[in-house]
């Protein structure tokens, strides 16, 4: 029996990506493992890492609710700019551990009131762009994921999974990974929509929390009948009690 979907948008060259070349990717990650004495880190979930980016609307679309009967339209109060969001980086392990995030703003210098909003072992950075660069993928590697990983007493070598993006493969960063013991793995390319380690599993789950805990700030937060704007500041602390609850072994 058919259904009726609603289809994605897919580029010409994610249309090109073939199965063969996805298993052959599969073989020759797991031929480098076995070469180099390292496939036995697979058996061992809690060294098995996937780092991937996301964004998070400050104004995610509301959630259904009820209405009286013959209603339209309904609303909800948000800031002028409803597509504004935040691009985070989350990186977790195979066995439900979660690495310190970082988060990337748009600044050129970023306010105090702001960093000090974020928990003190997330990492914090700034680009033009709101976008993750390389220079903060290596920040990142050096300041907070290497440090968590000695602190949480994981043993050497892991496995870090990324996406092949220029911000993630580049000179230092691998440099600094292969003196540090962390094994990067780009996944192959243009194929993410197909192999999707984390949007399925975690990502789906934290957006679908990220709406109800926003909606549930705003509703704690009203002042005088006036709904809040959730703000740049609000954005650490709320992100947080949602990684918190969702972020569990059973969907890692």
């Amino acid at each position: 029996m058919n259904n009726t979907r609603v289809a994605q948008n897919l580029t010409s060259s994610r249309a090109a990506v073939k199965k063969q070349n996805r298993l052959a990717w599969f073989e020759e990650v797991l031929e480098y493992l076995k070469e180099n004495g390292y496939d036995h880190i697979l058996q061992d979930p809690v060294r098995v890492f996937k780092g991937d980016e996301t964004a998070f609307f400050l104004n995610p679309k509301g959630k259904r609710v009820l209405a009286a009967k013959g209603d339209k339209n309904i609303y909800q109060q948000i800031n002028n700019d409803e597509k504004e969001c935040l691009t985070v980086l989350i990186t977790g392990n195979a066995s439900g551990q979660l690495a310190p995030p970082l988060i990337v703003f748009k600044y050129e210098r970023i306010p105090q009131g702001l960093a000090c909003s974020v928990p003190g072992d997330w990492g914090i950075g700034k680009s033009e762009s709101g976008w993750m660069t390389s220079a903060l993928f290596y920040e990142f590697l050096t300041n907070v994921f290497y440090p968590w990983l000695v602190v949480q007493n994981i043993t050497f070598p892991v496995i870090l999974f990324i996406e092949g993006y220029t911000s993630h493969v580049t000179l230092h960063s691998s440099k600094f990974c292969e003196e540090k013991g962390i094994i990067l793995v780009a996944l192959y390319p243009n194929a993410t929509h197909l192999l999707q380690p984390m949007d399925v599993a975690v990502f789906r789950a934290l957006k679908e929390n990220w709406k109800g805990k926003v909606h549930q700030w705003r509703i704690k937060n009203i002042i005088k009948g006036n709904i809040p704007i959730l703000k740049k500041r609000d954005f650490p602390p709320l992100l947080k009690e949602v990684l918190d609850e969702t972020i569990t072994p059973k969907n890692t």
